[in-house]
């Protein structure tokens, strides 16, 4: 799998700094997201890329067809954010359309 090296090695660095006082460095555009998965109910936390639009969160997945993380959002599920140095509580819901895929983060509760 092409992303093993970023999930073993890099996304754990990323994770820290975004966690860290140093977030600034990154937190412009990266953020944490922590779901919970559908099958196994265990907790999981991953950096992702977002941007804004009309007042909404959107994480754009790269390579959806080999990433299986952003399947646990379809229907809409509750999420933890570490956004901007602070932790919010937000539902997030996966959006497939043509072969791509967006996760929507709604209802942020700083």
């Amino acid at each position: 799998m092409r992303f093993a090296f970023l999930n073993r090695f890099v996304n754990p660095v990323v994770a820290a700094v975004l966690r860290s006082r140093l977030h600034g460095l990154l937190s412009g555009r990266l953020l944490l997201l922590t779901y919970t998965g559908a099958v196994s109910g265990a907790s999981h936390t991953i950096p992702a890329a977002y941007g804004e639009r009309e007042g909404l969160l959107e994480i754009r997945v790269g390579a959806p067809e080999e990433k299986r993380w952003w399947r646990n959002l379809r229907g809409g599920a509750p999420v933890e954010l570490r956004l901007r140095g602070r932790r919010v509580m937000a539902t997030a819901e996966a959006i497939e359309s043509e072969g791509s895929v967006r996760v929507v983060v709604s209802d942020r509760v700083g």
